[in-house]
Parts: structure tokens; sequence; C-alpha cells
């Protein structure tokens, strides 16, 4: 394809206002050095090449990213079999095929509106709108991103800004398809269910052992326990290197002194106030106010809320120069003559004081300590990581290299090649280290791996061959099979059943007891509330009239019996609901003709999915044990 041609074409004008609005991010792709021998090349998008680790490593990231920010679990299996590998995939080759055309159109974000963006992110800021380094590589270290990962998606984001900005100054949605849509997006129904889950279906008598041998046969690439590898790992890190870094009391010291005003806190005080603008108005209500009419005139005679009148605790640099000053050499309960200042005139009063402390340097010894052993850390970090190398070099165990650095290997015990222990748990180590360790022999250290400010090593101290589980030790998951087959078979009639006898009762109620199902009312419902349900089942039971029973099919392998009590009709006056429909669809409009746009781009341009090579990278993952 000419792509200069392309450049210059009418529809290439629209997909340059369209292009951007669905594109995912796609954080530093690129060629890495093959460890496996094989064919790496697992997406190529013309000249751009992601190879089949690097494909595994950002995998791992997302995983691990979902897994951290949800503060649950998540194996790269599990993640696999919902789809994620599939679209992950997809949204490589969709970011790829983006900063193609953006290279080619000239679409980049300049180095300075980068740095802008970042520096008047809230996220990244103090109270006082300061932008902290501190709090933007906390954000990174949580999203597990490196600072050039996150520069090159924000010039991407900002890229694509500009023509979203662009494409919404032109498109508008038309009222008649607002309306329509909203009609049917609210019309309701009240409902009544009885669900039918498979585990509910039941399952008579058990299978004879030729059975289960069928089974032990039919499922033999199921049953195999997968290859274990014993390990043994280093970690050369700041906080491991600074244990070893002796300080003594007397630098501590010296540094509790340097630090005097982070350790000591200054008297606050707290204070009530009249506020009026009038000099006049002032002097005359401060004759009239003690300690006790106080708070009883400032809302009388000043008109003021207990929020206006209540200053709270304050210290001396929180509060106004001349206020501070008057207020911070009076007494509890004393009212205070007229103050003005920029905005008007004051009237004080002292309600408490809280003295000024001194944290004592017992107290913050150990903070001190580790502050100190930090500083020094990194030095000591380098000259160590140095001399691990050169005892690896030499041929020394990975034990032997640590000893020399004063340091321990941990045993993190028998893992798969997936990460995962015996017991199902993943052991939290980088994917590059993992696929490292299942390449290399026993008793050979891996390479040094960037890892928490420092290095991560690792070793193969065992190696526990792949195997067939013995017949004997998988019965329960073979007559756990078995039976969820029987229910699969048995489930179209149960539930049909089920369905008759709601017919004949006319009554959900007494079907459910006797099923021993479980009830559940449906009140108010709209199609977007069942979103998560199969279209053909929302569809038959916004279709069915009002007394109906209906059996759906809600999955694979569940059923529900519905009846209809009550249709609903959408209320159609104008809401803040209909308006955000209306943006909603100029959105969903916007979206759908940028990914069909982005298609046409891409048909023009060679792009290679080769799912042998994917699935062999991700093979091990799925051999990943059930435990």
């Amino acid at each position: 394809m000419n792509m200069e041609n392309f450049r210059d074409s009418y529809i290439t004008k629209v997909i340059l206002l369209l292009v951007a609005l669905s594109m995912g991010g796609l954080f530093g792709l690129g060629s890495i050095t093959s460890m496996w021998g094989k064919k790496q090349d697992a997406i190529v998008v013309e000249h751009s090449v992601v190879k089949s680790q690097e494909l595994v490593r950002q995998m791992d990231k997302d995983v691990r990213r979902a897994a951290s920010m949800t503060g649950g679990t998540l194996t790269m299996k599990q993640a696999i079999q919902n789809g994620a590998l599939q679209q992950k995939v997809q949204t490589t080759v969709d970011s790829l095929s983006f900063q193609l055309f953006a290279d080619k159109m000239g679409l980049i974000a300049s180095t300075d509106a980068v740095g802008n963006h970042i520096i008047n992110n809230q996220a990244f800021q103090t109270i006082t709108g300061a932008f902290d380094r501190s709090m933007f590589r906390a954000y990174l270290q949580q999203m597990q991103m490196s600072e050039n990962e996150f520069i090159a998606a924000l010039q991407e984001e900002l890229a694509r800004k500009h023509l979203t900005d662009a494409i919404d100054a032109v498109m508008a949605t038309p009222d008649t398809l607002t309306n329509l849509m909203y009609r049917y997006t609210n019309e309701a129904r009240d409902m009544d269910s009885v669900l039918i889950p498979l585990s509910s279906v039941r399952v008579e008598g058990k299978p004879d052992a030729d059975t289960l041998q069928a089974y032990y046969d039919a499922m033999e690439d199921q049953l195999y326990a997968p290859e274990y590898r014993r390990v043994t790992i280093l970690k050369l890190t700041p906080d491991k290197v600074a244990a070893q870094i002796p300080v003594s009391d007397e630098d501590l010291k010296e540094m509790y002194e340097a630090r005097q005003d982070v350790y000591a806190t200054p008297e606050t005080r707290r204070l009530q106030q009249v506020f009026l603008q009038d000099e006049q108005k002032a002097q005359a209500l401060y004759k009239e106010l003690t300690s006790k009419n106080f708070e009883k005139l400032a809302k009388e005679k000043a008109e003021q809320t207990d929020e206006q009148t209540n200053l709270g605790w304050v210290a001396k640099n929180g509060i106004a120069t001349e206020l501070g000053e008057v207020a911070f050499d009076a007494k509890v309960g004393e009212v205070l003559p007229p103050v003005q200042s920029e905005y008007g005139w004051h009237i004080l009063i002292v309600r408490d004081i809280k003295a000024a402390t001194q944290t004592p340097f017992e107290k913050v010894k150990d903070e001190l300590k580790k502050t100190a052993q930090a500083e020094k850390a990194y030095d000591i970090l380098y000259e160590n990581s140095k001399k691990l190398d050169e005892a690896l070099g030499e041929g020394k165990t990975l034990a032997q290299a640590a000893e020399l650095i004063g340091l321990k290997v941990e045993d993190v015990g028998f893992i798969d090649a997936s990460g995962v222990d015996k017991k199902g748990q993943s052991v939290n180590l980088p994917v590059e280290l993992v696929q490292e360790l299942f390449m290399s022999k026993e008793n050979e250290p891996s390479r040094l791996i960037d890892y928490q400010n420092g290095y991560l090593v690792g070793q193969v101290e065992a190696i526990e061959p792949v195997y067939l589980k013995p017949f004997d030790t998988v019965q329960d998951t073979l007559l756990a099979e078995w039976k969820s087959d029987m229910q699969k078979k048995n489930a179209p009639e149960f539930a049909k059943n089920v369905y008759n006898a709601a017919l004949k009762d006319k009554s959900l109620k007494s079907v459910a007891l006797f099923y021993h199902l479980e009830e559940k009312p449906l009140k108010d419902v709209r199609r977007v509330d069942m979103a998560t349900m199969p279209a053909d089942v929302v569809a038959q039971l916004f279709n069915a009239k009002a007394g109906a029973f209906e059996l759906v099919k809600i999955s694979d392998t569940d059923y529900a019996v519905v009846k209809v009590n009550k249709i609903i009709p959408a209320d159609m006056e104008d809401s803040v609901e209909k308006r955000l429909l209306g943006y909603q669809l100029k959105q969903q409009t916007t979206a759908a003709l940028t990914i069909e746009m982005l298609r046409d781009f891409q048909r023009q341009i060679k792009i290679v999915e080769d799912w042998d090579v994917i699935n062999q990278a991700f093979e091990p993952y799925m051999r990943q044990s059930e435990q």
C-alpha cells in the first residue's frame, strides 16, 4: 500500500478525527532477546514486532496490577480463561496500528505538553499545589509502571485527545434517537423468578469402576502434575543492605538536633470570633461581649453561623499575622478588643490552649536509624552487586556468593513454570526470573534481575519432573467430573419439570419450596439492569406479556423460571438521565465510527497474530495446577 496516498485521502481525514477514541494503551512494547530458542514473533504490525516473551511480561504486569487494584488474587490462568489474552492481543494490535497511523500523520504530543500534564496533575501534588516527585513515584509503583512507560502512554493519550476534542465539537445526536433509546432502555418489568442452577439438578447413583477409569483415560491431559522446581532467591535491595549498616547513637543525636522543626509541635489555641466589617459596630458589640454570651451575641447581632464563629484549633502561623499576635498573647476566656485585617474587624476569644510539644529522641531513634541507613544503602548496594556478579561468574553457588556480601538466600520452595507453589498460591516472583529458572540447570544461578530498586537472583535447587497422577489419587476429581456431566445432561429436563409445575400451580413460591430452589423477586427491572444476562434472555422477558411464565436459559448450565407480573412504561419527561443518555449515545456513535475506521486502516497494513507462538508461550500457565 502507498501510505503517502492514504494520508492524502478523504477517508484519512475522517480517521484523523475518529481513530483515537477506542484505543487501549500499550506500554513499552519492543524487541527483546530470545531466551527460548524458538520462534518468538507473536504479533507483527508493519515493522513493529512484539516478541512472545514481551507479551508474557506485559500480561503478567496486567494480571499483577489487576490483583493489586482489586485487593484479591488473580492467576495468569484465570485471566486467560476469562478472555484477557485475546483482549490483550487485540489491544496491542490496535495500539500499534494507531501508533503507526499517528507517526505518519505527525500526531505527536510535545515534551512540554507531557511535562506540564504531569506537573499539573492533582494526584501528584501536595496540599499546597506543588508537584511532589515522591507521590508520582508511589503512583508508578502502584501501577507497576516505569517512568518511561508512563510518559509513552501519556504521549499517546494526549495525541488522541486532540482528535477526541475535534470529533466532540462536531458530533450531535438527534433528539428522536435519544427519545427512542430512552423509551427502550427505561421500560421496566416487575417479575418473580425461581433460579435453577446446575448444582440443584439431582443425580442418582454413583459411577462404577469402569466408568471412572474411562474418565481417567479421557482426562489424562488434565491429570498431569506439572514440573516443579525448588527455588532459592537472593534479594539485594536497599532495605536488605540498610539493615547491615551500623549507625552510632552520636550520629543519630546529631540528626535529631538538625531536625528539631520536624519533631516539634507548635502551641495551638481554640479560637472563636465575631466578624464585622464596620468598626463602630465592632467596638459597640465588643462592650457587650463576655465569655458566657459570646456565641449567643455572635449569632443574634452578627448573624453568624456556628461554623463562622468557631475557628477551631490553630497555630500562630495558621491565621493572619495581626490576629495571631493578639490571640497568642491572651488568656483563656479573655474577650479581645477588635482587630483589623484586610477583610474587616475581628473580635476574638481564646477557649482553650494546647502547649507546644517536642517528640523525645528515644521515640524517633529507630526512625532516624532507618533514614541514616537508607542514605548510605545505595552506595553499598552498588558495590555488593559487583561483588555478587563477580562471585557468580567465578562459579560460586548462590548461597556462597550471598555469604560473601553478608546476606542469606531465601527458600521459596517448589514452584511451577507459572510461578505458583503446590498450594496454588503465587510466590510473586518476576516472570523474567521464573522463565529463566525453568530453562536453567540445578545449582545454576540466574542473572541479576532489576527488582525493587535493587537486584534479584534465583537458583534451582531440585527438580520434580512432570508425572501422571495415579488413578487412586484423583478419585474425587473424576467423580466430580462425572457428576457435572450427569447434571448437564439432566438439566434441560429438570428445568422443564419446574416450568410445567409453575404453569400448573400458577405459583412460583410453592414450586420453589417443592424443588428446594431460591425464589427471587425482580422489581422495576430495566433492560440496562440485565446487562449481564444473554441478549436472547432479555429479549424473551421483555417481549412477554404481563402474567406470562417464561423458562429461560441464563447460562450454558443454569436456567430460571420467570413470571412477568407488570409492565412499567418509561417516564418520557425531560431529565438529567435522558440528557446523559444523549451524551452517551454521542460517545458510542463516535467510538463505533472510530473502530470501523481503524479496522479499515488495519486492512491496508501488514498485521500478523501468530497464535501458535502465543499459545506456546502461555502454555505453562495453562498447565498450572488447581489444587
